[in-house]
C-alpha cells in the first residue's frame, strides 16, 4: 500500500489523468475455451461485429478471418499439424478434406458463440469455383448471404502452415509498438485481440 506519492509522481498523473483508462483484458486460455459456457465478451463483439461495422467487402471483415484462424488452430490442436502442409498440397482429395475438416471447425467455433445459423453458410453448400471469396447482393443492393462460408476454409488453408515475411513483419512491427507503450507507460494499447487481413489490407482490434 502506497502511503503517500511524491510531488513528481503527481505533477505526471495531473499531466495524463484526462487520458488515464482503465482497460481489462481477458487471457489467451479465457478467450479460447470451449468448455462450459462461451466468452460473454466474445458473443458480444461478434454481434456487435457481424450485425455493424463491417468492412467494405463484408466477407474479408477481420473477426469472420479470426473465426478461420481459430478453426485452423483447432484443426492443428486435433491432428498435430496445419491443414494444407507436406504432400496435402500435391494431392487434391487430400487437401479438399483438409479444407473441409477446416470448415467444420469453423462451423462448430462460430454455433459456440451464438452466430446465427444464417450467417453460416450450410455443410451441404457448394464452393466458388475458384474458391474465391464473393460478395452477393439483395435486391436492395446491401450483402446478402453467409459471412462465414467454405470459401474462407479453402483460403485459409492454401497457406499450409506458412509465414509470409512481408505480413510477419508487419505483425511484428504491430506487436513491438504495443510493448513500447507498456513499457513506457505512453498512450493505451490495444485491447485486446488484433486481426490483420493481409488480401484486403484491413486490421481491426476486438475485445474478445
Amino acid at each position: 500500500m502506497i502511503d503517500s506519492f511524491s510531488e513528481d509522481e503527481i505533477h505526471i498523473f495531473a499531466k495524463k489523468a484526462k487520458g488515464a483508462v482503465a482497460l481489462r483484458t481477458t487471457t489467451i486460455a479465457e478467450e479460447y475455451s470451449l468448455d462450459g459456457e462461451p466468452s460473454s465478451q466474445v458473443c458480444e463483439t461478434l454481434m456487435e461485429v457481424l450485425f455493424g461495422e463491417r468492412a467494405m467487402d463484408p466477407l474479408q471483415t477481420p473477426i469472420v478471418w479470426y473465426l478461420a484462424l481459430r478453426g485452423v488452430d483447432a484443426f492443428q490442436a486435433n491432428k498435430a499439424r496445419w491443414p494444407g502442409d507436406g504432400k496435402q498440397q500435391d494431392d487434391a482429395t487430400l487437401l479438399a478434406a483438409d479444407q473441409e475438416a477446416v470448415f467444420g471447425e469453423i462451423r462448430n467455433i462460430a454455433s459456440f458463440y451464438g452466430v446465427p445459423e444464417d450467417l453460416i453458410e450450410p455443410v451441404n453448400g457448394s464452393a466458388s469455383p475458384d474458391g474465391a471469396l464473393m460478395e452477393t447482393e439483395s435486391a436492395s443492393g446491401e450483402f446478402s448471404g453467409p459471412l462465414i462460408t467454405r470459401n474462407h476454409a479453402i483460403e485459409i488453408t492454401k497457406y499450409g502452415g506458412g509465414e509470409l515475411h512481408t505480413i510477419s513483419a508487419l505483425i511484428g512491427g504491430i506487436a513491438s509498438q504495443e510493448a513500447v507503450k507498456v513499457l513506457t507507460n505512453l498512450y493505451v494499447p490495444t485491447n485486446s485481440t488484433y486481426i490483420f487481413n493481409g488480401v484486403a489490407s484491413i486490421g481491426a482490434a476486438y475485445r474478445l
